[in-house]
């Protein structure tokens, strides 16, 4: 499937794999998100468990400073259901799409181009509602 970058215009031909539609298959939010990057920005493809590509956007990539907060990998972890989403808004589905038990929450909050605090905030009030297993804590 060829998808194009909403900020630079280039074309990707996206080929989603056995685990992305699985991770999609999975998520709460019924999409998983894979992400390209593109050097200072990042394309984000919306991938439903069909493989099919139900939305593209793009974020500024920034770099991530060497303090002792940046070192700490908190990484959100999907719930095993499939709870309601229309009680989440468009910035909780999409940081649930994002949600793939591998990115970070720092990861994701530069993704959605929101503050890191924020992006906690946001993980605990998903994990409190059950769309979220946990948030893994590690350096």
């Amino acid at each position: 499937m060829r998808v194009r970058c909403p900020v630079c215009g280039r074309v990707e031909d996206l080929k989603p794999d056995e685990e992305t539609v699985r991770r999609a298959s999975s998520s709460p939010s019924g999409v998983t998100a894979v992400v390209i990057n593109h050097g200072d920005h990042a394309m984000i493809a919306y991938v439903d468990p069909d493989g099919k590509v139900r939305s593209v956007e793009s974020a500024r990539v920034s770099e991530v400073g060497g303090d002792l907060m940046a070192r700490i990998r908190e990484v959100p972890v999907p719930g095993g259901g499939r709870p309601d989403i229309s009680a989440l808004s468009e910035q909780e589905w999409r940081f649930l799409a994002l949600c793939d038990g591998e990115r970070t929450i720092r990861e994701i909050a530069a993704l959605l181009g929101i503050p890191v605090g924020r992006a906690r905030i946001m993980a605990e009030r998903l994990r409190a509602g059950g769309y979220l297993k946990e948030v893994r804590v590690g350096v």
